[in-house]
This record gives structure tokens, sequence and C-alpha cells, in this order.
């Protein structure tokens, strides 16, 4: 305690010097007593008085206290009953509310002190929690995974992630769950109703996709290294030439991805019900699934549609700019083609009436190779070396001098890839900013701090703190670290993420045992004022009589995770 009380007034002390002398609010004990004895004698003797004085006078007064005998004199805030804390009894005054009111935090303990006291602050109290022992080990812990490596696709299918959204509570008929495909790259979503999860509906949907948009290299699922294993077996077995490996399973942070566009669907789907008054959610999985492969993705820079595809999605002839008073007067193809400015191609009966004396001429005539249009001219595709006019919109020319020439089929393959060069490039900003993220939120521990590691429930009792004090004991290469406790070594090796540093010092290297390694529910049992866990069930059939019984044996009462019969003569007598 002297200790906690000595450091506290070091950086109290310190805070204090930083601001300002009319803001600071520590007044010690002989200051105190100068100004109770300025009041005295302004209130005895009739002396002129000064402008200090007039301040003194109008922010305190005296309380006098009587107890045996004894007058004590207090100095109070003037006009109401809050008393000054003397800067010496500062640390006793914090300490005694803190503990009467079960170790309670900073809100409850200023609402206490701002009831009797007048200069007791918030940041006094904050600094006081700081040396709070119990109060590091029953703070709970906010899980916050350490970003290492994210994950980054360079082109498509070379990864995809499957999950399950469970809508078992607000089932459409059979269907039961919706299956949400995503590349990785891309992210393209593709959307199935299911019926049930098994891995042989799963995959028959999955080789559907699959025969659509490709297989990919890696397939990864959250689903459980055996669910796994079998979806990956059952889809060889409907597809041979199918070559793939599953990702990590059961860890979610992994394939954050996925389960990001999980919440996007589910609410794109509550609004489509909403919007056409349905529940029928299975029709309507294909409308979600446009709407999210149109919307921008900020992970890639651009919507899934044009990762994919290079062009920006087109729905109906609204995409082309065409006022919606000439569409309604349309009744024929031709219409339309002339409105969208397209030129119908030569027929053969066109052909046939140019007659003979044109053949030389027309022998000049060639087809483009994208579009069918026939021109005159000899210009080829730069990269297929096919026919293509180069002053027409199937064409498209780059900046450089020679005036180089790309067929339509080149020209969208080349802004397919392109667009996907960008989302790769999109997702490596991502992964470096979620890195940095990650870095500047849990700093590098330093050997030799202290730190709460936090205890599973599981490996303690009810009524114990949630977390265990231990000192980083090593930092290994790989960014994890070697704990230490009083009771020894911890066995598990613990990542940035998996502890909590303090800013004060409660244990120090000298304190661990190095010669023992020790499990954490080791270090919980020993630093628990009862039993640790202490938690025992039983497996017997009959009334539970005999020592065979492990609940009679470590002398407890069966309790309802048991599955004793009803006779059983280990439990609670209600009767």
């Amino acid at each position: 305690m002297e200790n906690r009380k000595t450091d506290f007034y070091s950086k109290l002390i310190a805070a204090e010097e930083k601001k300002a002398s009319n803001t600071s609010s520590l007044l010690y004990r002989n200051e105190c007593e100068q100004i109770m004895n300025r009041l005295d004698e302004l209130k005895r003797v009739n002396i002129k008085k000064t402008q200090k004085d007039y301040r003194l006078l109008r922010k305190y007064e005296i309380l006098e206290v009587t107890v045996e005998g004894i007058t004590v004199k207090k100095l109070q805030k003037k006009g109401t009953n809050l008393r000054f804390v003397c800067a010496e009894d500062v640390f006793d005054v914090i300490d005694a509310i803190h503990r009467a009111r079960g170790h309670g935090g900073r809100t409850i303990v200023f609402r206490e002190t701002s009831e009797k006291y007048a200069n007791v602050s918030r940041s006094q109290i904050e600094l006081y929690l700081q040396f709070c022992e119990e109060c590091h080990l029953k703070k709970s812990t906010v899980r916050k995974s350490v970003t290492v490596k994210p994950i980054v696709s360079n082109s498509m299918n070379s990864r995809a992630q499957v999950d399950l959204i469970d809508m078992q509570s607000q089932p459409d008929g059979k269907h039961r769950f919706i299956l949400n495909y995503q590349d990785h790259l891309t992210k393209m979503v593709c959307l199935r109703a299911l019926q049930t999860k098994t891995a042989e509906e799963v995959a028959f949907h999955l080789v559907d996709i699959f025969c659509d948009k490709g297989a990919p290299h890696i397939l990864q699922s959250d689903n459980g290294r055996e669910f796994s294993n079998k979806l990956v077996k059952e889809v060889l077995m409907m597809w041979p030439e199918c070559k793939m490996v599953h990702g990590k399973p059961r860890h979610s942070q992994s394939q954050g991805s996925v389960e990001r566009a999980n919440r996007d669907i589910e609410a794109i789907l509550a609004c489509w019900m909403k919007d056409n008054n349905s529940t029928q959610w299975s029709q309507g999985l294909r409308f979600v699934q446009w709407k999210k492969n149109t919307r921008f993705h900020s992970g890639i820079g651009r919507t899934p549609y044009e990762a994919m595809y290079g062009q920006k999605a087109r729905l109906g002839v609204d995409a082309n700019s065409v006022p919606e008073e000439v569409l309604d007067g349309m009744q024929t193809e031709e219409q339309l083609a002339e409105a969208l400015g397209v030129v119908n191609e030569v027929t053969d009966t066109e052909e046939e009436e140019t007659g003979v004396e044109k053949q030389e001429e027309a022998s000049a005539v060639i087809n483009c190779i994208s579009c069918g249009k026939r021109y005159f001219g000899l210009n080829v595709c730069n990269v297929c070396e096919n026919p293509c006019h180069s002053n027409t919109p199937c064409s498209m020319r780059n900046n450089d001098a020679d005036e180089s020439v790309l067929c339509s089929i080149c020209s969208r393959s080349q802004s397919i890839h392109t667009e996907q060069m960008k989302s790769n490039i999109e997702q490596q900003k991502q992964a470096q900013k979620m890195i940095d993220n990650s870095v500047k939120r849990f700093q590098p521990a330093k050997v030799g701090e202290t730190v709460m590691v936090p205890v599973p429930l599981v490996d303690r009792g009810r009524a114990e703190f949630p977390n265990v004090k231990a000192v980083v004991f090593q930092a290994l290469d790989n960014g994890t670290y070697k704990l230490g406790t009083k009771h020894g070594l911890l066995k598990q090796v613990y990542t940035r993420n998996q502890f909590t540093p303090c800013l004060e010092k409660f244990l120090s290297l000298d304190d661990v045992v190095q010669e023992r390694e020790v499990s954490l529910r080791e270090v919980a049992i020993a630093e628990s004022m009862g039993q640790g866990q202490g938690f025992s069930k039983c497996s017997c059939t009959k009334s539970c009589m005999t020592r065979r019984c492990k609940c009679l044996k470590n002398s407890v009462l069966c309790n309802s995770r048991c599955k004793c019969s009803a006779s059983c003569s280990n439990k609670v007598d209600t009767q």
C-alpha cells in the first residue's frame, strides 16, 4: 500500500505541475492552515481587506466540529457542505470510498466524492485506479484480433470463401439456409437457398457455381475441418477434374470478407422482403445477389461486377441514357438500334444487289472479327491479329503515337485484366491499412512489463477474478511472447491481443519461478481464494449412493448437468 501511495503522489505532483497555477486542485495542509488562520483573523479583527482576502471570503468558510470536547476546524466550500481535502489525504479519501463501493469504477467513485468533497477530480480518481491491482484483475477483456498477414488474392478463382447463413428461425417452406459463395479477388457473390446444410447438398450447389464461374484453387470454409474435408470430397466425386484444398476452419477472422458479406446480404434481403411485402426470401435471393454484386465495394475500389466483367453493370436500355419519351414510341428492333446508334449489318440480299461490276471493290471489304461489321481497310488487332476497323466503337485506340488497334474481344479482355489488377492493388492497400491499425492498437510489449491474462470461465470459479497477473518474460521472433507468473512460466505462448498491459508494475521478473512450467488453469487455481474452477458432474444412472459417483466423491451435490435420475439421493431435499 505504501509503495502505491508513493507512486501515486509522484505522478500526481508531476501532472499538477503541468497545469497552470490557478487551475490546480491540490491544496496542501499548510496552505489550508494559512487560509483558516486568515479567515479567523478577518472575522475577529476589523482590518482593511485586500483583493485576495475578498477572494478567500467568497470561496472558503470554516466548519467547526466538536468531538469529545475537542474542536476540529475543517475548510469547506462556502454555501455548501463540501469539504476541501488536503493533498496529503487525497489517496486515503479515494481509497476508502473505492473499497466501500466494492472497487467501483471511475463514475461510481466520482459521484460519491463529488457529494462530499470539493476538490477531488476525475483525473485524480483515474490515476488512483491505475494503482489498484484488484481492478486490473477484475477488468473484463475485449477480445480483438491482431492482424498478422491479411489474405490478398492475385487472380480470380485463386481463392473462394463459402459460408452458410442460418435462416432456421425464419424458414421459407423447406428452405432453411443460404449458401454464400464469394470469389476473394472480385468479391462476386453467388447465393443459393438450401434445405439442409449437409455436405452433399452444399457440394451439389457448388458444382453448379463452378460450372459457371470455374473452380477455385482454395475453397475456404469455417464450418469445421470435418465438414470441409467432406465437402471437398463430395465435390471431387461430382467433378473429378476439379482440384481444390480447403482453408482454415473454425476461425471466422481468417475469412472476414465473406462474414462481412453475410451482414450485407441479410440487410439487403430484409429490405427486399419489406419492399415486396413477402416472406419468400428464397425467391428474392437472385435480386439480392444482383444488388450486392453491383454496389461499390471499398475493399477493391469498384463494384464486383466491374472487377469480374471489366465494365459497368447494364440493366435494360436505361443504362444507355436513352430518353424515356423516345423509348415509349418504339415498336421495332430497327427503331431501337437507330436510337442506340447501331449501324445495321449488310444483309446477303443487299450484297447480291451490288452486281458483278462491284465484285472487285467488294473484295476489299473485310468483316470485323469483333462486331461483324463490314468495312474497307486492312487494320488488324495488335493482339489477336484479326481484322478490325479502327474508327468504330468496337475498337479501342491507345494514346501512343502508333495508334495501335484492339478489337472489342481483346479490348474487353484487357479491361477485365486491368480491373482485376486494380482490385488487387486496392486489396494490398487495405491489407496494409489493417496491419497499420493492428500495430497502432497493439503496441509491442516490453520484457518485464506487467500484463493481465484473461482466464476462461471453465478454468475459474464464478466469484473469481477473470484475469491473472503475469510478466512478459521473453519476446519471441514470431511476434509471440512467453509469460511468467510467481507460480511458474506459462506453457502456452501468447500473441499481443491475448493479454492487456498494465501501466503500473505489479510483478517483476525476480518474482517468476523459472524452473517450473504451469498451465493457465493451475495459475488460476493457485490465485483463487477457494478451490478454483471446482465444477464436477456425474454420469450416474442410479441413486448416487456409492463413491463411484463423482459428485459424492467430491462432497458436492448433484446439479442439473448430471445425468442421474430423479431418484438421486445426492440432491437438495426440496420437500
